[in-house]
């Protein structure tokens, strides 16, 4: 079997398993995952952070990017760029309007622009992950595209609930490797 054909099984099973999950049990576990990731040295040290909004079924980001913002960190999240045709990061904060991107991920009416050399941690989501910094994404490439964009010396961690992490994750040339992944559980630094 090839490793496309691995990385789609994979996907379909962790869609399967994350469409069951409740948005009681998203909340807590991004609650939950806050807490460590409040402690953890890339955190304290980082004065930009870029996470995401969370999509159905997903580990629940709202606690995660209320702390980047009460710790005082600049929060960005992804957002697309009708002029290039791919996303880059705006600022976020609280309470701010949100609209649709044509992905169905929600981002800012108002785009204020971030340059990537200002992100010194990305707050990364995915399907699955595995403890030598591999991770499955929806196929499309648009979390790679981000990352490689980013400056030499940031920090990558994945967000995501304790089944996510695998033993081994497929990977090709083209995946950007992590560093860390935070669950509710605690945060593993992995060795790319």
């Amino acid at each position: 079997m090839g490793l496309w054909a691995e990385k789609q099984i994979l996907r379909r099973w962790a869609l399967r398993r994350r469409g069951r999950q409740s948005p009681d049990t998203a909340t807590a576990a991004g609650e939950l995952l806050a807490q460590h990731l409040a402690q953890h040295p890339a955190f304290l040290a980082a004065r930009t952070i870029a996470g995401y909004i969370s999509m159905p079924g997903e580990l629940g980001t709202e606690a995660v990017l209320r702390l980047c913002h009460e710790s005082g960190k600049q929060v960005l999240v992804p957002t697309w760029s009708r002029i290039t045709k791919r996303y880059g990061f705006c600022r976020w904060r609280p309470g701010m309007a949100m609209v649709p991107g044509p992905l169905r991920v929600r981002e800012p009416r108002d785009r204020d622009w971030v340059a990537f050399g200002q992100i010194d941690l990305v707050l990364v989501p995915g399907l699955v992950f595995d403890e030598s910094g591999g991770r499955l994404g929806f196929g499309a490439g648009h979390y790679d595209g981000l990352l490689t964009r980013c400056r030499p010396g940031a920090f990558f961690m994945a967000l995501g609930y304790e089944w996510q992490l695998v033993w081994r994750v497929p990977q090709m040339a083209h995946d950007v490797p992590l560093h860390a992944v935070a669950t509710p559980g605690g945060i593993y630094d992995v060795a790319p």
